[in-house]
């Protein structure tokens, strides 16, 4: 006879489990901030020009009118940071676009006239409208916009912190433009955690002088702050009796309150008053003309 004999062992009890004991955490216990942690919200509309490395920008709004990186932006743009302006002592829409590419000026210093000596109307409107002479792709003059506005206030480095110039038609910024594209600039922002403060003063060899100033204040840090630019300019020209002469100065005051802890307001007022008197140098020889009698 052959038997069978089973055994069953019994599971052990808890107490014999040598393993720790485990911990649960419950969902507020996840989710909860330590209340020292403040939250920083960035402006999808504004580039910070602190983001740039020397020449090379990281982000643009002139892909979309939003903050967008370059590397997702198709269209070609050339972003001018505040260190290329600085080193290259450019003022002007004119003395930028001698630089980038796919673009031609006229003037003194350009490198193009676009039309003929004899085209009288074309030189009146250079000497007046200087800054919109200019060529982009080889198919005209682009529009100059302000944080994204057509305008015709010139451009000068003394209030602006970057200029995008997007070749070509986008149509994204549909309405806005000519074929040629855009060249636009923004002004500088208050600073709202620290005071700056910061002259520039040139000459040149002409005899020409060149002074500009930069205030900022943060009155209140993180809630209002103002920054205040100032620019007195006397440019001189190696042809006699030619001048430009500029005053122009800019306030730009910031309030962001704190409405609530998920709510972000802000408001910004840009105000700028200037004077321009001016005798352009003229951009072809003298000529003399003869009628011929019958």
């Amino acid at each position: 006879m052959v038997s069978a004999v089973s055994a069953q062992q019994r599971p052990a009890s808890p107490a014999a489990d040598p393993s720790p004991p485990k911990k649960t955490l419950s969902l507020q216990e996840v989710t909860t901030k330590p209340e020292s942690e403040e939250l920083i919200v960035l402006s999808p509309f504004e580039v910070k020009s602190d983001k740039n490395e020397g020449y090379m920008a990281t982000s643009s709004l002139a892909g979309s009118r939003l903050n967008t990186s370059l590397k997702d932006i198709s269209s070609p743009i050339s972003v001018i940071t505040p260190q290329f302006l600085q080193d290259t002592g450019s003022t002007k829409v004119q003395d930028i676009l001698i630089y980038t590419t796919n673009t031609e000026v006229a003037g003194i210093n350009g490198n193009f006239y676009g039309s003929n000596a004899t085209d009288v109307g074309y030189a009146t409107n250079q000497a007046l409208r200087s800054q919109n002479q200019n060529r982009v792709r080889g198919s005209g003059n682009a529009d100059l916009t302000r944080d994204f506005w057509v305008t015709g206030i010139p451009l000068d480095s003394y209030n602006i912190q970057g200029v995008e110039i997007q070749r070509g038609p986008n149509s994204i910024l549909y309405g806005l433009g000519s074929p040629a594209g855009i060249i636009n600039y923004t002004l500088k922002t208050p600073n709202m955690m620290k005071d700056v403060n910061s002259a520039d003063l040139r000459v040149n060899n002409n005899g020409g002088l060149r002074a500009a100033v930069d205030i900022n204040q943060a009155i209140a840090p993180g809630t209002l702050a103002v920054r205040v630019e100032g620019l007195a300019e006397k440019q001189k020209f190696r042809q006699a009796g030619k001048y430009e002469d500029n005053r122009r100065y800019t306030v730009s005051p910031r309030w962001t309150p704190k409405i609530a802890e998920s709510v972000y307001t802000q408001f910004t007022v840009n105000f700028e008053k200037g004077r321009q008197k001016a005798n352009q140098p003229a951009l072809t020889p003298p000529r003399r003309f003869y009628q011929q009698l019958v």
